[in-house]
């Protein structure tokens, strides 16, 4: 495993170890069909104009002939949403932000959407972080990684002295959330970020990556996979058949038996 962490490692591993050690070994993903469309999504917002059509039509061909219509529909939706929204004239698209933290001697990486040097109505420069999202709301994930995508650039481009702006842009309601990164509190966010790191070194040398197995589970991209989430999917299907005979007129059972 790598010396590196993103947030997702860090969502990962707070969230279940075991699904934390599958992403770092690789291992195949089960993409549902929203997350397909988001990361295509994604890939057509990095790309130019011009290419935008070919790269679309790539990505739909890979997708259910029954899906492809409706999926069209949306991602051009999405995307036309995020080029209305956008400020700038030429932000960095998926531009990677990193930094070597010397104490842990591990690389922390963000990739936020957009990175661009905006001005205020002063003419003061700003440092605008975008990460843009195809989910309906505001989660707190959202929040907890858009300021993760903070620090990896205060720390990784200590030349800018400026504000830096947090933008989580949700696509589906058009709707900005903005935030404000504090240099006051980054030491704070970064002992954070060490304790995690701590806490998979000491992981990772004892080899323990135990499965957490609870509501995250069926959002996870190895539920499938994962023997402690099928185990309990069994288990809950034998309680629904006792609860359900359980709840039948005595005299049903009498009969029965």
């Amino acid at each position: 495993m790598s010396k590196s962490i993103s947030f997702a490692d860090i969502h990962a591993f707070e969230e279940c170890r075991s699904q934390y050690r599958h992403r770092k070994q690789g291992t195949q993903k089960d993409v549902s069909h929203k997350e397909a469309l988001g990361n295509i999504v994604h890939e057509v917002l990095a790309v130019s104009t011009d290419a935008r059509p070919a790269l679309l039509a790539g990505k739909l061909a890979n997708l259910p002939a029954s899906d492809r219509a409706g999926a069209s529909s949306t991602i051009v939706s999405m995307v036309e949403a995020a080029d209305d929204m956008e400020e700038g004239n030429h932000p960095d698209r998926e531009k990677h932000l990193r930094f070597l933290d010397l104490e842990t001697s591990w690389q922390l990486v963000a990739k936020p959407d957009e990175i661009e040097i905006v001005s205020d109505e002063r003419g003061n420069p700003i440092l605008e972080i975008v990460d843009v999202k195809t989910s309906s709301h505001l989660r707190r994930k959202h929040r907890e990684q858009i300021f993760f995508f903070g620090l990896v650039a205060f720390l990784s481009k200590p030349e800018f002295t400026g504000s830096i702006k947090l933008v989580v842009r949700i696509l589906s309601s058009k709707t900005d959330f903005i935030f404000w990164f504090s240099r006051a509190r980054a030491d704070e966010q970064l002992e954070k970020v060490r304790q995690v790191i701590r806490e998979i070194e000491a992981a990772r040398a004892r080899q323990d990556f135990p499965t957490q197995v609870g509501w995250a589970c069926p959002g996870c991209n190895f539920h499938k996979q994962c023997q402690a989430y099928l185990e309990t999917q069994g288990t809950e299907q034998q309680n629904n058949v006792v609860q359900l005979h359980a709840s039948e007129p005595a005299s049903d059972l009498v009969a029965c038996a």
